[in-house]
This record gives C-alpha cells, sequence and structure tokens, in this order.
C-alpha cells in the first residue's frame, strides 16, 4: 500500500491509500496531532473488493503533525511510502 495525494488545508486531511500488490490486507491510519495524540482509523481488507484506491476526507479540531500508513500487524513489502510529515 501506499499514500498518495496528501492534501492538508484549514484542518481538512484528504489523502488517498492505493493498493499496490495482488493481496488484500486492511487500511490503518495512524493520525498524530501536535499535542502529540493520535486518532487511528482502520478500513477492512473489504475496501479493496472493487477498487485499488481508498480515499480518506475528514477535518479535524487539532493540527495534524504525521499520517503513518499500517503497523507490524499490516504487512507492506514497501515502507517508503507510509509516512507523512508536515
Amino acid at each position: 500500500m501506499a499514500l498518495e495525494n496528501v492534501q492538508y488545508k484549514n484542518n481538512k486531511l484528504n489523502l488517498s491509500v492505493r493498493k499496490k500488490g495482488s493481496f488484500p490486507v486492511p487500511v490503518k491510519l495512524i493520525i498524530t496531532f501536535d499535542d502529540n495524540s493520535t486518532e487511528t482509523v482502520y478500513q477492512s481488507a473489504l475496501v479493496w473488493k472493487n477498487n485499488s484506491v481508498w480515499k480518506y476526507n475528514q477535518s479535524f479540531t487539532k493540527k495534524i503533525v504525521k499520517i503513518e500508513l499500517g503497523d507490524k500487524n499490516v504487512p507492506d513489502a514497501f515502507l517508503e511510502d507510509n509516512s507523512y510529515r508536515f
């Protein structure tokens, strides 16, 4: 999987997650805010049933400083495209 098209403006986050491989895995986003709190967004592997891209749009009241895709429990061959810092 890979984070793509990350846009963050006026506390609104828009991004895409692309399934790059052939094995469907769940999507787990860990969003870190400037006060070091986090929010986790989870979607089951069913998001890949009809598409290879999953889009996420959400507004927040806190400032985002980092987004991470996946964790040690979500297999991913290419970790280089799994994080984004603001």
